[in-house]
């Protein structure tokens, strides 16, 4: 739903509609959806440090052990990995927003 909504919104603006609300209020939904995803970002930063520290080793750098087979299957190397995939999704998630912005 709130997909065909922006669909409609898309077509409406590349047709010449312009509406200052609805600028104002994209606008901070982006800006509201950059402070969550940067919020949650941290949070997975300081995870992953923690996990980096135990290990001696890059998130980056056990992800590509990890993908190769050579990380292990314990809990640990699985939610690492889990942390890690979250981590790279969310920073380009953010980097597509920033863009807009």
């Amino acid at each position: 739903m709130t997909l065909q909504r922006l669909r409609v919104l898309e077509q409406l603006y590349e047709r010449g509609y312009q509406d200052e609300v609805v600028d104002l209020t994209v606008g901070k939904l982006v800006d509201r959806q950059i402070q969550k995803d940067e919020s949650q970002l941290a949070s997975l930063a300081a995870d992953l440090q923690t996990f980096e520290r135990q290990h001696g080793m890059a998130s980056a750098d056990f992800a590509a052990r990890y993908g190769a087979g050579k990380a292990g299957d314990s809990a640990d190397a699985f939610e690492w990995h889990a942390l890690y995939k979250m981590y790279v999704r969310l920073t380009e998630h953010l980097g597509l927003l920033k863009t807009q912005g």
